[in-house]
């Protein structure tokens, strides 16, 4: 019997930001500032390469979950999109990195993996 990954437990976090974002760990978490935001391919890439669905909407984010993954996209006000974070359950950090470097992203943005 195959298990599938659990979006349940102990996660990862990665993020997915437009290149030359800054980036300083507040008390609450990571802050991130930059003036550029990531392009609507953002949402192929969680959508066809990392086989992620929709799963609900609100406050300016939208939320996507699939195998052993959940994005949340991130929106300013005007509905751009700053930055993407990632629950990254068990090994599904390759899949991730993988799926960064085959596509399209990579000349536009960075994938941050807090250590």
């Amino acid at each position: 019997m195959c298990s599938k990954p659990s979006l349940f437990g102990k996660y990862k976090a990665a993020f997915l930001l437009p290149k030359g974002t800054d980036r300083a760990l507040g008390e609450d978490g990571w802050i991130f500032t930059g003036a550029n935001h990531l392009s609507a391919d953002v949402v192929d890439f969680l959508v066809v390469l990392l086989g992620l669905a929709l799963v609900e909407s609100y406050l300016g984010m939208d939320r996507y979950a699939g195998d052993g993954l959940q994005a949340t996209v991130v929106r300013d006000d005007e509905g751009k999109i700053e930055h993407v974070d990632f629950q990254v359950y068990d090994d599904a950090r390759r899949k991730l990195d993988d799926a960064f470097v085959s596509s399209n992203l990579r000349d536009s943005c960075e994938l941050f993996f807090p250590e």
